[in-house]
This record gives C-alpha cells, sequence and structure tokens, in this order.
C-alpha cells in the first residue's frame, strides 16, 4: 500500500500544478486579449487561446483534487459526495 508521504503527494501535488497552470493560462488570455495589437485575428492566437480556455477548466478540476470525491471512498482529502464526483467527471 502506500506510505503516507506518497499519499501527501497524490493529494496535493495536483493542487499546486493545477493553480500554476490555472494562472498561467489567464495570463495568456488576457495577453492575447489587452495587450495584443492583433487580438484573435491570427489563427495561432485563436488556437492558443481555445487552448487557454480548455486548460482554464482542466486546471479548476486538477486544483480541487480530491475534495469533490464522497467522504466514504477513504480518501485523504474527500469531503464531496456522488454528486460533487459526477460534477467533476
Amino acid at each position: 500500500m502506500y506510505t503516507t508521504a506518497q499519499i501527501n503527494a497524490i493529494v496535493f501535488i495536483p493542487i499546486g500544478t493545477g493553480f500554476v497552470s490555472f494562472v498561467a493560462s489567464g495570463a495568456l488570455i488576457v495577453m492575447i486579449l489587452f495587450f495584443s495589437r492583433i487580438k484573435l485575428s491570427a489563427a495561432c492566437r485563436r488556437i492558443i487561446f481555445g487552448l487557454c480556455v480548455y486548460d482554464i477548466f482542466l486546471s479548476l478540476s486538477s486544483t480541487v483534487s480530491t475534495a469533490p470525491i464522497p467522504v466514504n471512498q477513504g480518501l485523504y482529502g474527500a469531503s464531496g459526495n456522488i454528486a460533487t464526483c459526477d460534477a467533476q467527471g
């Protein structure tokens, strides 16, 4: 079975990396929409913008980590129910 350190890594590393990814994608969206002269007129900007929007949602689900998992599953940090688990995917 997993050690306590391994369980902590499984639970807490996605929280940190998800948060960093969320901030970076948000920063790219802001730079494209507000600080760029060409905004979304170039195809590569539209592709990057779409990927950033997708990554925001993916990062949010990674940031909440084990919180939406039902409490009775026995996983560290689980504090949700069946509905929150289904909502996260």
